[in-house]
């Protein structure tokens, strides 16, 4: 009975093993083609290498003066050495932050795991909700011969709140280029309510998007310098919720 490892990659060797299963009868053994054969052939064990897929043969003469021949098939794949490579969009995130994981090379077959908080394990390019900080390990396969390459992700603990999310105390619509519009600072903000108020309490800016920023005016005149509230009511990153409310400056 013939066993090896029989999926290996190009320029890796394995291991044949003859189990003779009657223990009465002994073998001298011949393996063959000698161009694949790394280890001296005359015993049930041999070490190959072969480059291609191809059929490893072993004759073997017993002791009756009986001759058995058998063979098995070792098959060769190829991903090139240094060519498997995981990335990622991120690799310092907050808790609960979402990332996008690369592998290359393409057309291959892919794994990632752990697979906890990936989207589509086997998928070249995924997305992966990181909740702590985790190595992740990608297998690339093209069906016989399989690498691995593995990028950690590390994430840091978020406040919803100062100093990750915060809004500016002043800002100057004065057309010279500078701090023209206010905005909500978070890159971790998922939803959001903000409302400018008036001194008379009057809404005179509202958003739902922390990209759309306030520009001093209201119904399309240029408000004066003035002290005015705000109410934030937002949610971040892993579904934390935070309401903060304080005061803008509006300079000239």
């Amino acid at each position: 009975i013939l066993t090896a490892n029989d999926s290996i990659c190009a320029g890796e060797q394995t291991i044949i093993t003859a189990m003779n299963t009657n223990l009465t009868i002994t073998f001298d053994y011949v393996w063959s083609p000698d161009s694949v054969i790394v280890t001296p052939s005359a015993t049930n064990v041999v070490t190959v290498d072969p480059n291609t897929s191809q059929y490893i043969i072993v004759t073997a003469t017993s002791n009756t003066g009986c001759i058995v021949t058998d063979s098995i098939q070792i098959y060769v794949g190829n991903v090139p050495t240094g060519s498997v490579i995981a990335t990622a969009s991120e690799t310092l995130v907050a808790e609960g932050s979402t990332v996008q994981l690369i592998g290359e090379p393409s057309g291959m077959n892919y794994t990632w795991s752990p697979g906890q908080g990936v989207v589509n394990v086997n998928a070249q390019i995924t997305n992966a909700v990181v909740d702590q900080t985790t190595i992740y390990t990608l297998t690339v396969s093209d069906g016989i011969c399989a690498k691995t390459d593995t990028v950690l992700i590390t994430t840091f603990e978020f406040i919803c709140g100062d100093p990750y999310l915060y809004i500016p105390n002043a800002f100057s619509p004065n057309h010279d280029g500078e701090n023209e519009i206010l905005y909500v600072r978070g890159a971790l903000v998922e939803e959001m309510v903000f409302r400018i108020y008036d001194r008379w309490g009057e809404m005179v800016f509202e958003s739902f998007d922390r990209t759309d920023g306030w520009d001093g005016t209201y119904r399309g005149k240029e408000l004066d310098p003035d002290v005015y509230d705000y109410y934030l009511d937002v949610t971040c990153v892993g579904g934390d919720e935070a309401i903060i409310k304080g005061n803008i400056t509006l300079l000239k």
